[in-house]
């Protein structure tokens, strides 16, 4: 009886060991020449949206790095942003639910572009971050062919080509 009791006890860690290595190879941020997953993530107003045929994510980490990719977006709007195949995705994880739903959202909608969001961590752990900077992941046939940092609006218009 003992024995069977310990070789359980083995095996669900074992067992526990092999999801928690799978759940973080899973969120190991993307590098480039990796494919890009299938992932779909609701925007601002509630719609779902995949990442197929884009060719730039710009990634807001934080809300720095989030209000520096409005500078630039709200000038040009989600026609442009479409034209050229970029896709802008927020990390919204560490907002306070109220602060989110009573002012953020509320916000958003009225932007002229397009956000997805990243309501939890997990939704957006694979794209790599910098603390106030919006990264750029260049994408060329469903592959991250490149990725770069903007700390300024001029930085970020000047790699998006704005």
């Amino acid at each position: 009886m003992h024995r069977f009791i310990l070789m359980t006890s083995k095996s669900v860690f074992s067992l526990a060991g092999v999801f928690l290595f799978f759940s973080l190879a899973a969120a190991a941020p993307l590098t480039t020449g990796e494919s890009l997953p299938e992932l779909s993530l609701p925007d601002q107003h509630g719609d779902g949206h995949t990442l197929r045929n884009c060719n730039t994510i710009l990634f807001a980490p934080d809300k720095g790095a989030a209000e520096l990719a409005h500078e630039v977006l709200n000038p040009i709007g989600k026609v442009a942003m479409a034209a050229k195949g970029i896709v802008f995705i927020s990390d919204i994880s560490g907002m306070p639910t109220f602060v989110l739903r009573m002012f953020a959202l509320p916000a958003m909608r009225d932007y002229p572009y397009l956000v997805l969001l990243g309501y939890e961590k997990e939704d957006t752990a694979i794209f790599p971050g910098q603390k106030g900077r919006v990264t750029v992941l260049h994408i060329k046939a469903g592959r991250v062919s490149g990725i770069e940092y903007a700390n300024s609006s001029e930085v970020l218009a000047g790699i998006i080509g704005i």
